[in-house]
This record gives structure tokens, C-alpha cells and sequence, in this order.
């Protein structure tokens, strides 16, 4: 007899979460096997990708390897690239054109940017979405600290102009890096700091929209401090290869946009037919079930999960996306227990965002945190969600490594 399968799909913060816990739950159970597909052989922190962008830190800082994460024994981890979903056969096709079948299929797919429909935006923008992307935005920026040198006085504004669209939390922790790191980079390319210039354009009237405004403000204020300039209720219009248009007509002249303006569900999710709503997130039930597909789950970003008590969909978030991971791996052990299904139910575990350096703000509940103790209490966040997927042991490699570099 043939083992059930259930097949796991992305190895973001729900993906991981979900794998690890069904290892768990059907450890005893020699008739299912559980996989993992991801297109890389590792997990990406997401919420830490600003840093080896900026240059701050290395790229491992914001990965770790898939093997460290799993029990090759109960963990089947395949590294491929999935093209489409065909939800009525349970299949699953990949790029090389290869297929997988399963009986259990659990979407933790995360995000692709948002793009609005700008002129000119998908030929001249780079996005922080990933560990390559990081690599790309940090080769270039020091590309064009270079090139700028090699301009006349009149060209060099647009190389050494760097312009972050969206004043959510990505852009305003990679601009506090950034910012962070400029200085280093004047040194080294012999540039002068005065003549850089670092953009956050915010097209609503609010910068971490979602963040107390006392502690917005002071967000701000830092990284004004730190050089930073900040357009915000102004919306872009076009970009071109060494300009970004403001709708209000003004132009700044830069050769490097940032993207981190909005996100929406993962592609393939539309073109597999699924059901989806606001922006490409598939639509799910109170148990993570994807409508009309019983035997389908999504976690994460790309799962549009309205919670009942504000009537909107879950934030798409880190907090969200590993609680989700644990209630579909928990629903699909429960469905092949006869069980009854667990909800998920959204909670507010508040939020922490770093200026660059040892400048931060956070949020938790009653509790306020500016400068350090937030920038500590952030990095207590992600030591106790290695801790969770990982262990002490993997809390020590990470912290050797960190401090090795």
C-alpha cells in the first residue's frame, strides 16, 4: 500500500513551521510521508533580508540551510521550482516539467511584490523579497557609488541618489541600514557623504502605518537624523531608467529604486486556478482550507484569512504566517484523525522595527521601546524563533558564525 503523501509547498515561516510539526505529529506513522519542495536548500528571514542588502551584514544572516531544519528520516525535501497547481488531480507540476503528486497539499508560498500597474516600475526597480534579491541590491548600490565617480559633476546626482518606495516596515529598516552603512561606503569609493541622498516615498499619509504614532514620529525623526528624506501622501507615477515621477509632478533623478511598496499572493496561485482574493492571496476557511479544495491548506502571506472579529484579512506577517504553519499541520493530522479542526485565530503579538545601528522602535501591547532596549528586544524575536526551529544548538552556529564574521 502506498504512503499518503502531504506535500508541503515553500520553506518560508509557515512552510517551516508546518514541516516540522508534521514530522512530529505523524512521527509513529510509518503509512504517510511528509515533503518539503522549495526552490532553495534554504529558509530566508525575511524580516532580516534588509541588512546583507544594505551591507550590514553577510547573506548567511539572513538564511539557514533547509538540512538544519529538518529530520531527513521523517522529512522528504525536494529542491524544485513549482509552475502550477492542478488542484482536481492533486498534482503538482514543476519547471523542469517533472510532477508530484499528493493526498494533502499545504501552500505556504509567501509573496510576490505588488506593482500597481506603474509605467516603467517592473523594468527599473529592484525588490527586496529574497536572499538573491539582497545580493543584487547590494552589488548595485556599490556599482553605483563607483560609477558616479567616473560622471561629470552634472550626472553623478542620479548614481548616488537612492530612492526606497514604501514606508511600511521593509523600507524603513532597509533606509535605517542604508543610512547606517553610507558613511563606510563614501569612505571607501571617496565620495562625499554630502552629495548622497536616501528617499523614502510613502504614497499614503503615514509612514509604519500600523505603528503607534509616537513611535512613528520617532522613526522618523531618527533617520531624518541620519540623513534620510522622506515624501510621504505623494504617490509615484513613472519610473525610467535614471528617474522616478511623483504624480505631484516633481522628479527626482535616481538610478536606483527599491521596491518594498505592497505585496500580493504568489502568482501561481491565480494561475492555478484557486480561489483568491485581495491581491492574489488564496481564500481560505476558518481552518486554513482553501474553498472547494478540502484536502488543500495555505499559510502564511499568500492565504487571505478574514478574521472574525475585525471582518479583514489576516496581516501578512511573520507572527501570523508560523501560527498558521502549526494550525494547517495540526488540521491535517486532525482530518486523517477525525478530529475536530482547530480555527485559527489571529492574535497582536506587537511589532519591532530597527533604525539601523542600535536605533529601533517597538511596540508590545501597553509597553513602548525606543533605541536600544527595542533593538534588543527585536533581537530577542529572532533568537527565540531560531531557538524554536532549531534549538539551542542552532542559537549557538548562528551566534558563532555572527560573531566570526
Amino acid at each position: 500500500m502506498a504512503k499518503k503523501e502531504i506535500v508541503v509547498l515553500g520553506a518560508g515561516y509557515a512552510g517551516i513551521r508546518a514541516t516540522q510539526d508534521l514530522a512530529k505529529l505523524f512521527r509513529r506513522e510509518p503509512d504517510y510521508q511528509v515533503t518539503l519542495i522549495n526552490k532553495h536548500n534554504y529558509h530566508q528571514f525575511i524580516t532580516e533580508i534588509h541588512k546583507p542588502a544594505a551591507g550590514t551584514a553577510s547573506v548567511e544572516h539572513a538564511r539557514i540551510p533547509i538540512f538544519d531544519l529538518i529530520d531527513e528520516s521523517r522529512v522528504n525535501f525536494i529542491k524544485a521550482t513549482v509552475t502550477k497547481i492542478v488542484p482536481e488531480e492533486n498534482r503538482l507540476i514543476f519547471e523542469d516539467g517533472q510532477e508530484k503528486t499528493y493526498d494533502y497539499l499545504l501552500i505556504g508560498l509567501g509573496a510576490d511584490p505588488e506593482f500597481f500597474n506603474i509605467p516603467g516600475l517592473a523594468d527599473h526597480k529592484l525588490t527586496l523579497r529574497s536572499v538573491n534579491a539582497a545580493r543584487l541590491i547590494r552589488t548595485h548600490i556599490e556599482k553605483m557609488m563607483a560609477e558616479g565617480k567616473e560622471q561629470p559633476a552634472d550626472k553623478r546626482k542620479a548614481y548616488w541618489t537612492f530612492v526606497i518606495v514604501g514606508g511600511g516596515m521593509t523600507g524603513i529598516e532597509f533606509a535605517g541600514e542604508l543610512a547606517e552603512i553610507m558613511p563606510k561606503l563614501c569612505r571607501e569609493y571617496d565620495v562625499p557623504l554630502e552629495e548622497t541622498k536616501i528617499y523614502i516615498i510613502e504614497a499614503l499619509p503615514n509612514i509604519l502605518c500600523d505603528v503607534d504614532d509616537d513611535l512613528c514620529k520617532h522613526a522618523q525623526s531618527v533617520l531624518e537624523a541620519k540623513g534620510v528624506e522622506f515624501i510621504i501622501g505623494r504617490p509615484v507615477a513613472k519610473i525610467e531608467e535614471d528617474a522616478v515621477y511623483l504624480k505631484d509632478g516633481e522628479v527626482i533623478r535616481s538610478k536606483t529604486v527599491v521596491w518594498s511598496a505592497g505585496v500580493r499572493g504568489n502568482r501561481i496561485l491565480d494561475e492555478s486556478n484557486l480561489p483568491t482574493a485581495g491581491r492574489g492571496r488564496v481564500v481560505v476557511d476558518q481552518y486554513l482550507r482553501v474553498k472547494d479544495h478540502l484536502n488543500i491548506f495555505a499559510a502564511g502571506d499568500c492565504a487571505y484569512a478574514v478574521n472574525p472579529k475585525t471582518g479583514k484579512p489576516a496581516a501578512p506577517n511573520a507572527h501570523n504566517a508560523i501560527d498558521m504553519g502549526a494550525v494547517a499541520a495540526r488540521n491535517i493530522y486532525n482530518l486523517e484523525k477525525g478530529k475536530d479542526l482547530e480555527p485559527f485565530e489571529e492574535k497582536y503579538l506587537g511589532s519591532a522595527t530597527s533604525l539601523g545601528g542600535r536605533s529601533g522602535i517597538a511596540d508590545v501591547g501597553k509597553l513602548k521601546f525606543k533605541g536600544l532596549p527595542a533593538t534588543i528586544f527585536k533581537e530577542m524575536i529572532n533568537v527565540k524563533y531560531v531557538h524554536s526551529i532549531g534549538g539551542v544548538p542552532l542559537v549557538i552556529r548562528r551566534l558563532l558564525g555572527h560573531l566570526r564574521k
